[in-house]
């Protein structure tokens, strides 16, 4: 009788288990929007907190900083991140000493596996398929980052490069990285935004 118990418990948490992988595995992200619940522009840190999770490593870096005119006041904005390094997820925040915070963009790595509204799914999806569902876009490059891109207005999908890239060469581009699978997603407030990319074709 204990067994049975015991192996119906064990049947019940992993149902329960299997549940949470599936819902977090089928979370939508929407370009210009957000997701999850958690909003550009609306959601602050502590609404991402109770629906991500208290852990998570904050950074803050000075962005820009000014003396306001009118207001006869030094003006410092930073760029606040919330990095979930085991969910693989960064929340990236713009905030003004007084003001309260605004979220500008979220980047998805696995394992947190996310899908777009038009179907494009992180570490499944190629960026053939992209270009399929997007229209052609545009490529991007960092060697630094050892990242391409294509780049969409409040989206941009990522594939790994190793070899650094000289120039740029579109039939190479599309024969080397149209193939390979994304494996980041950043979406953004501002359509035009563009992250870790040192050039844009």
């Amino acid at each position: 009788m204990k067994k049975i118990i015991v192996l119906a418990l064990a049947l019940i948490s992993f149902s329960v288990y299997s549940q949470k992988n599936k819902n977090a595995d089928t979370m939508q992200v929407y370009i210009g929007k957000g997701m999850g619940g958690i909003i550009f522009n609306v959601s602050t840190e502590k609404e991402v907190a109770e629906r991500f999770g208290p852990d998570y490593w904050p950074e803050e870096i000075i962005v820009n900083q000014y003396f306001d005119q009118k207001k006869k006041v030094n003006v410092v904005i930073y760029n606040f991140k919330m990095k979930y390094i085991k969910k693989g997820i960064i929340f990236n925040f713009t905030k003004e000493e007084g003001m309260p915070e605004k979220l500008t963009s979220i980047e998805i790595i696995p394992p947190f596996i996310v899908k777009t509204h038009e179907g494009i799914v992180l570490g499944q999806s190629t960026m053939q398929d992209v270009v399929k569902t997007y229209g052609y876009g545009t490529w991007g490059y960092s060697n630094k980052n050892k990242q391409v891109t294509k780049t969409y207005d409040g989206i941009v999908f990522y594939v790994s490069n190793n070899k650094k890239i000289k120039e740029f060469d579109k039939d190479y581009f599309n024969t080397t990285f149209l193939p390979l699978t994304v494996d980041k997603i950043v979406i953004t407030s501002d359509p035009k935004a563009v992250y870790y990319i040192d050039k844009v074709k």
